[in-house]
Parts: C-alpha cells; sequence; structure tokens
C-alpha cells in the first residue's frame, strides 16, 4: 500500500486552502504550524503568501519521505507525529488538513498545545455530524464555546484537486485566548496573603535532579523539558514583574520618556518563550551531534556533510524519537558518508602534487570519449603544507588532515575507530601518532614507521613523504575509488587486457610523463591533474583529452588494442 494511503493522503486543492485561510481573524501572524503537512499543498494557497514569510512556517509530516519536499519549499520541518507534538506555546495559528480519521484527536492537540491563538482545520463532515465518540463531542463543545464551522460540498472535486473524493467536509474555525492578563495579578497577590506571616528563607529546592538512571538520550530529553519549563516560568514572571512595575508607574527619569509596557503583552511573552525554546533546540541537538560515537569514525569532511545535514534536523522537536531517527539516518547513510572519506582522501592526495598518480584508461571510456583513470603509487606519495606552528607541533589543519587519513586507512582494513580521550591520537601507531609523538626524530630528518607507512619529513618544504608499508591496502583504496569513479567495473566484468594495463600503470609512468612531456603545448596550466576535478566542465574536458591522448599512445606502442580492451566483456578478477 501507498504512503498515501496509510496516513489518508488527500492534498488540499488550491482554492479550499485558499479559502481555509481566509477564516483567520487575526492578521498579526507571528508563527504558524501546519501538523500534517503532506506535500505542503495547504500552505501555497496565494492568499497565504501575500501576509507572512515561507521560514515562519513550521510543519509536522508523519511520512519522511515527504520531508526533503517540504524543505525544498522553505518549510521547517520539525517533527513527525502530530499527537506527540508538545511545542506548541508560541504559535499564533494553527492551520490543518489532518486524516479524516482523526480529525478529532488533532484538533483537540492543537488547542491543547497552543498557549493563544487561531486554528482552522478542515475535517470530515461526519466528525461534526455525527458525534459518537468522546473525542467528538469535545470537539464540538469546543466549537460551540469558542468558534465556529462551515460545512462545504464538493470541496475535493474541484480541477485543482490532486486526489479526487466526494466527501462532505466541515471547516472548523476556533480562537483560543488565554487567561495569562487576567492571572498576572490574581496568582501571586492570592500567595503573599496566605504566606505574610510565614519566613521561609530562600525556599529554594533543586528539582529535577537527573538520576542518571535511564541512557543518556532519555536523560538529554528530561533535562531539555525541564529547561522548557522553566523557561516558561522565568518569561511568566517577567511579565507579572513587568504588570507590577506598570502599577508603580514610572521613575522620574523616565516620565518623560517613552516606557514601553511591552512585556505584559501575549506577543511578547510568546515570542520571547519561542526565542528560548529554539535557543534550547540548538543546545539540545549539538549536545546530541557532540556525544555521537558516530562521529568519531568519520572524517572532518564527512563530519561537515553530517553537520549540513543538521541545520534541518536541529528544527525537530527534540524528543525520543526525533534523536534516534537522527542517528539511525547517520548509520544508514554510513556506507555513502564512507565512500565521501575515501574520495575525499584520495583528492587530498592527488590533487595537490603531480608526482603521486599514474594513469589509466578508466572503464567507461569510448572511441569518442576516453576517461582518465587514475591511481595512487605504491612507491611513494608526496604530501606538501604540513607546516610546523609555533608550538613545535603541525599546525592544527595539518593535523586534522592525518586524523582524517588515519580513519580512512583504518576503515579500509576493517578496523573500528571509537572515541578517545581528548589530546590523544585516533589510532594507536597512526600518522596522527608519529607525529604528536615522534616529532624531533622526523625533524633531524630520520625515517619514522607508522602503522600503514613509514614517514619522512622535510621541515624546510613543509612536505612529508610517505612509503606504503601494506600494499595490499594501498591497492584495496586504488580499487574502491576505482569503482566509485566508474574508472574499474564495478562489479568485475572486463577483460584480461584492460586488467593487464590498469595493472601495469605504475610500470608505464615514465613513459607516459614523457609523453605529456612532448605534449606540454597542449597544456600549460600546472598540475594536469588538479583540473581534472575542475568544476568548469571546459577545463575539465581539456585535462581529461590531455591525459587520455597520452596514455593512449603508450598503450598502443606497447601493443594494446584499446577498442578491444575497453568493450569486450569478460570475468574481470580484483582481489583487493
Amino acid at each position: 500500500m501507498h504512503s498515501e494511503d496509510n496516513w489518508q493522503f488527500y492534498p488540499t486543492p488550491l482554492s479550499l486552502a485558499t479559502k481555509a485561510w481566509k477564516k483567520f481573524k487575526n492578521n498579526t501572524i507571528t508563527k504558524v504550524l501546519e501538523p500534517s503537512a503532506g506535500n505542503g499543498a495547504l500552505l501555497e494557497s496565494e492568499y497565504r503568501g501575500l501576509r507572512y514569510r515561507m521560514d515562519n512556517v513550521d510543519v509536522v509530516e508523519i511520512d519522511m519521505s515527504k520531508h526533503p519536499l517540504l524543505r525544498e519549499k522553505g518549510f521547517n520541518v520539525i517533527g513527525l507525529d502530530f499527537m506527540k507534538f508538545e511545542g506548541g506555546s508560541y504559535y499564533s495559528h494553527i492551520i490543518m488538513n489532518p486524516p479524516f480519521a482523526q480529525g478529532a484527536q488533532h484538533v483537540l492537540r492543537a488547542w491543547e498545545i497552543l498557549f493563544d491563538g487561531e486554528i482552522v482545520a478542515i475535517l470530515n463532515k461526519e466528525t461534526i455530524t455525527n458525534p459518537h465518540t468522546k473525542e467528538r463531542r469535545m470537539l464540538v463543545d469546543l466549537i460551540e464555546r469558542h468558534g465556529e464551522v462551515e460545512f462545504m460540498t464538493e470541496a475535493f472535486m474541484s480541477e485543482d484537486t490532486l486526489r479526487k473524493t466526494n466527501v462532505e467536509i466541515a471547516m472548523v474555525y476556533l480562537r483560543k485566548q488565554s487567561l495569562f492578563m487576567e492571572d498576572l495579578a490574581g496568582d501571586i497577590l492570592e500567595g503573599l496573603r496566605s504566606e505574610q506571616e510565614q519566613d521561609h528563607g530562600l525556599g529554594y529546592e533543586q528539582e529535577n535532579q537527573l538520576a542518571l538512571k535511564n541512557s543518556t538520550i532519555e536523560n538529554l530529553v528530561i533535562a531539555f523539558k525541564a529547561a522548557t519549563i522553566a523557561n516558561r516560568q522565568q518569561v511568566f514572571a517577567m511579565a507579572r514583574a513587568a504588570y507590577y512595575r506598570n502599577i508603580l508607574g514610572s521613575t522620574m527619569e523616565r516620565m518623560h520618556s517613552n516606557f514601553s509596557t511591552e512585556e505584559t503583552t501575549i506577543k511578547w511573552v510568546t515570542q520571547t518563550i519561542n526565542e528560548m525554546y529554539l535557543d534550547l533546540k540548538n543546545r539540545a541537538w549539538a549536545n546530541v551531534l557532540r556525544s555521537s560515537d558516530v562521529l568519531s569514525k568519520l572524517s572532518s569532511s564527512a563530519q561537515k556533510t553530517v553537520e549540513k545535514e543538521f541545520e534541518n534536523i536541529k528544527k525537530l522537536e527534540f524528543s525520543k524519537a526525533n534523536i534516534y531517527g537522527f542517528l539511525l539516518g547517520i548509520l544508514e547513510k554510513q556506507g555513502d558518508i564512507q565512500n565521501e572519506m575515501i574520495l575525499n582522501c584520495f583528492e587530498s592526495i592527488t590533487r595537490y602534487h603531480s608526482q603521486n598518480t599514474v594513469y589509466y584508461l578508466g572503464w567507461l571510456s569510448n572511441n569518442k570519449h576516453r576517461t582518465a583513470g587514475m591511481r595512487i603509487k605504491m612507491s611513494r606519495i608526496v604530501l606538501p603544507y604540513f607546516r610546523i606552528g609555533f608550538s613545535g607541533q603541525l599546525e592544527w589543519e595539518a593535523m586534522q588532515k592525518l586524523r582524517d587519513y588515519d580513519k580512512t586507512f583504518e576503515l579500509l582494513n576493517g578496523q573500528v575507530v571509537g572515541p578517545v580521550e581528548q589530546g590523544k591520537p585516533l589510532v594507536e601507531g597512526g600518522l596522527e601518532d608519529v607525529f604528536q609523538n615522534q616529532i624531533d626524530a622526523l625533524r633531524s630528518g630520520e625515517r619514522v614507521s607508522s602503522k600503514y607507512f613509514d614517514v619522512r619529513y622535510y621541515p624546510g618544504r613543509a612536505t612529508m613523504h610517505l612509503f606504503p608499508t601494506d600494499k595490499k591496502l594501498i591497492e584495496r583504496f586504488n580499487i574502491r575509488v576505482g569503482r566509485l569513479k566508474a574508472w574499474l567495473p564495478e562489479f568485475g566484468s572486463g577483460n584480461d587486457e584492460f586488467m593487464a594495463h590498469y595493472e601495469d600503470a605504475e610500470k608505464f609512468d615514465k613513459e607516459i610523463q614523457t609523453e605529456l612531456k612532448n605534449r606540454k603545448d597542449q597544456w600549460r596550466f600546472g598540475n594536469v591533474t588538479y583540473y581534472l576535478d575542475s568544476k568548469d566542465e571546459h577545463d575539465r574536458k581539456r585535462a581529461n583529452d590531455y591525459i587520455t591522448g597520452a596514455v593512449s599512445v603508450v598503450l598502443e606502442r606497447r601493443g594494446y588494442n584499446i577498442h578491444n580492451m575497453l568493450t569486450e566483456n569478460k570475468p574481470l578478477q580484483l582481489t583487493a
């Protein structure tokens, strides 16, 4: 069954959406919530577009497949299941077209979480005219006391309706007015009268101490809820204090100035609660990101990818379900993230030093357009830009690059990288470890062994030379890159001649480099490898043609039939 059927998905036609927006009586919109957004159809009314910005709209949608589209349209996706949603106190308007079978429950939930504002809901007519359940009877009573209802026929049969249905609908309008203004004085005065003869000192008792009996995630959610409640109480207290200040009047210094009493308005209360709530969510989600063991396994570039997605994640309500969903999403994408780590490491090694690369013809080549495949050398890798700072250690960015290399090659070797104590190397015996603990030996020119490489450092040139000690690991790295780049067949189909030229690429390197020099009039732009990944398509094609032309000449000189090598389909064994 399609998700549309699972969630009773009936997108709101534009004509009906416009009617729904016109139901609102207060056009001063602070923040809008759509609790069952679907594909965002209800929010796309032209009437709506004239009155507020897209970024003032928060949406909840239980079907996660619709979240990318909603974000693309500019809406803030903040949750999945509205019936478990709690953060509604700062919305001024809630507009909804909930699943018809759960219409009454959704409207009652909206009324419960709303602090002060308006609700417009599109419901099945039967929800109102046949109140046979407790929830429906409660909704009918709510409408009688706080709103109105309009019945409509064929609302989902207009030309602009995506999924047509003959159902009759009820458009419900509710206005909730907070009693906060009336309560500003009462509660405090009653408390003062009953306690005026008593002396309780500070009366302070620390509440919500986390017993740490639950998981870290559960404790974070508890702390978040406690902080949310405390913030709300603080805002109410500030508003009450302002109320009494206003009774006393202004000071002499301010009598002739524009004295504001904004702190006692509903708008100020809701906006302040909203600002504090968003700050708490940002802090709480950042805590999850920092404490996640998953991130310790990622390179710095892969972490940036997760952090970019985090900009959308932190808009979600801070709940156990959303936290687990976020972490599960990272795990589900782990394969893609690891591939990105490997490609970034390959680019870091090959992009800035031409001597690290040998070339071959990529598998997707043909006679009209050949592609330049690349692999890093087994013998030596030259890495520039590793400067030693004033502390006597490598600069921070250079050390971070070494950590990324360590993580990538640990991954390729099947090792698990876990969190370590701050200041300690991530991989014991890795490149970071060597430069932290044997920097003096390296600076004096000694050749030092690390887990996967012998290392020699040239401080005057800020250059590091790596000599691979595990040839199979480097070959595994090259094959992974080749498959990800489509330079090698992904599932092992090819032919012996193609495999032979791939394996002999390093043997042909000097001859290919000579051929490239003979063609120097065709290329005068420095490191040609750099331009193979250029964002400029013209530069990318020129670099590719320059390399593949030289490789083709050498291969044909060596007796290879390039056409047969790249078109025959026979089993190809890649052992790494």
